[in-house]
């Protein structure tokens, strides 16, 4: 750390030019005000003593005119002080020179030492002392010493005065070496002790600045909330996590955390389930709670973590995909090849013309399933190879435009595909999202694909509509997939997400559980409702855009 400069009363000494600090400019003003006040006694006491005719100069004129000059002076400097004067050290060093200069004239043209105005002069030096400590300090007391004891010895020489009035001189100049060692030595210790504060300060400054942006950099979501369940503070990652926009901290808690927050204080020892997407209120990603209190009073403020447990799902499923790359490759082997000799061979078969109506009827079951199969094999390959989330910031608008018309025109040539954007009443705004755009693509053709085959068994005609949209609360992406097929049961809702179950007997059954598990890698959520008027709808809700997305 860089050192300090010394300083004195919150202003650097070290400055020789014109001094900016308010401090040192405040306590010369209060001192030069000090001046002016004993200008005017000084005036108030002559007057008086002409008045009384009681008089004890030397010179009554010299003095007169050094009383008039003194105050005169001061007033001078008082006013250029109202008037934003930012005096130099040098001016200062001057003004208190003068200061005893006049005095000393004042004491030689008055009853001299004994007059009371030598003890201004002590003043003066400690003045000077606190405005310039070190040397300067102890020339003023020199100078002050020298001007008493020069004064007085002239006055003794002129017999204006006693032999012990000049022995009191020195004692005054005792005095005034006395009072400068005194606040040279309590200004060095004010120096080092406000040296001291101000790196202390300084210290705890970058601590508090370096704790905030731990804090704010935090992964780890912060929240520190009180009794009556009012926010605090809340870092940038709690922010992402529960969509939150504003830049205004919330007042209170969501309900939901404020819910598990109270069951924690009811009983510490129980650990809270996460908080699903689903929950109210929150963002996207499952979120498991833990708390502490700040202090070992617990009536205290409460310090609340917020963990993002997709991490640790993508994890377990990446694990999972590692297990079944495994499974699949043996798969490969055992059930690959004999497969396609079979296939080969019903092939070959079928070329036959020996082959009865019946014979070649049962060739072409044999062949069928047998493709059914090796597209089984085929799926489980292609999900066990799956590479890792390349996730990207992708502009939907356009992105989906593109993909819809290469759809439409290699895919689904004769099928209807619609496509609509609700952008909150802006059309022009356009929505961005975090997704792999490969994983992306892969999962609309599945979906596209299934709302096309079973709206056209259902109607007769292909149908799809993607619909491109932003929640309110969180910002977040979501693309919807609907068509106009007959809908799902509520039994078979609850296994669409399953491996190998399917509607319809020509398909795998791993068309939506592969999609699923691909948003999982890029920890987005894809959901499923029938419409009201019927058909079926999947929407995929991709994570927050400013969220801070890892793949692994």
């Amino acid at each position: 750390m860089n050192e300090l400069p010394r300083s004195l009363g919150g202003f650097y000494l070290a400055n020789s030019g014109p001094v900016d600090s308010s401090a040192y400019r405040k306590l010369f003003r209060v001192y030069n005000n000090y001046r002016v006040v004993v200008g005017l006694i000084l005036l108030a006491t002559l007057l008086f003593q002409f008045n009384s005719g009681t008089r004890s100069f030397l010179n009554p004129l010299y003095y007169q005119i050094l009383v008039a000059s003194y105050l005169a002076i001061h007033v001078f400097v008082a006013l250029l002080l109202l008037a934003g004067l930012r005096p130099r050290m040098v001016h200062v060093l001057a003004s208190l020179l003068l200061e005893i200069g006049l005095l000393g004239g004042m004491l030689f043209f008055s009853s001299g030492v004994n007059g009371g105005v030598a003890s201004l002069i002590v003043i003066n030096v400690a003045a000077g002392c606190m405005l310039h400590p070190g040397r300067k300090g102890l020339l003023l007391a020199a100078t002050g010493t020298l001007v008493v004891m020069a004064q007085e010895i002239y006055r003794f020489l002129l017999s204006e005065s006693e032999l012990d009035s000049v022995v009191e001189s020195g004692v005054f100049g005792i005095a005034y070496f006395t009072a400068a060692v005194v606040i040279q030595n309590l200004s060095s210790r004010l120096i080092s002790s406000e040296t001291l504060a101000q790196r202390r300060a300084y210290e705890i400054t970058e601590l508090q600045t370096l704790n905030h942006l731990i804090i704010q950099r935090m992964l780890t979501g912060i929240i520190v909330t009180n009794r009556s369940l009012e926010v605090k503070l809340m870092n940038e990652s709690t922010r992402a996590m529960l969509g939150i926009q504003n830049q205004r901290i919330p007042e209170r808690l969501p309900s939901e955390i404020a819910e598990r927050l109270l069951q924690w204080k009811h009983n510490p020892e129980v650990t809270t389930e996460p908080l699903l997407p689903s929950t109210a209120d929150l963002g996207q990603a499952p979120l498991q709670l833990s708390f502490a209190y700040l202090a070992k009073n617990h009536n205290q403020d409460v310090l609340i973590f917020i963990e993002d447990t997709s991490k640790v799902v993508m994890k377990a499923q990446h694990l999972k995909l590692a297990s079944l790359g495994r499974l699949t490759a043996s798969i490969a082997h055992e059930i690959r090849n004999p497969l396609g000799a079979a296939s080969h061979a019903a092939q070959l078969l079928s070329e036959s013309e020996d082959l009865s109506e019946q014979d070649r009827s049962l060739n072409e079951i044999v062949l069928r399933h047998a493709s059914r199969m090796n597209r089984v094999v085929e799926n489980i390959l292609q999900l066990s190879r799956s590479r890792s989330s390349n996730i990207e910031m992708i502009e939907l608008n356009e992105w989906l435009k593109e993909f819809i018309n290469e759809y439409k025109r290699f895919m689904a040539p004769e099928a209807v595909i619609e496509f609509e954007v609700n952008s909150g009443g802006d059309a022009e705004r356009a929505i961005a999202g975090q997704f792999d755009s490969g994983h992306l693509h892969q999962i609309l053709s599945n979906l596209m694909n299934n709302a096309v085959k079973f709206t056209k068994l259902h109607s007769g005609e292909g149908y799809c509509k993607v619909i491109l949209s932003e929640l309110q609360s969180s910002r977040q992406a979501r693309i919807c997939v609907e068509d106009r097929g007959p809908g799902l049961t509520p039994a078979q809702q609850q296994n669409i997400f399953e491996p190998f179950f399917t509607t319809d007997k020509n398909g795998t059954g791993l068309g939506l559980y592969l999609s699923r598990e691909l948003c999982q890698a890029n920890q987005a959520q894809l959901t499923f409702s029938n419409l009201p008027d019927g058909g079926a709808r999947f929407c995929l809700t991709l994570s927050h855009p400013k969220r801070k997305v890892s793949a692994e």
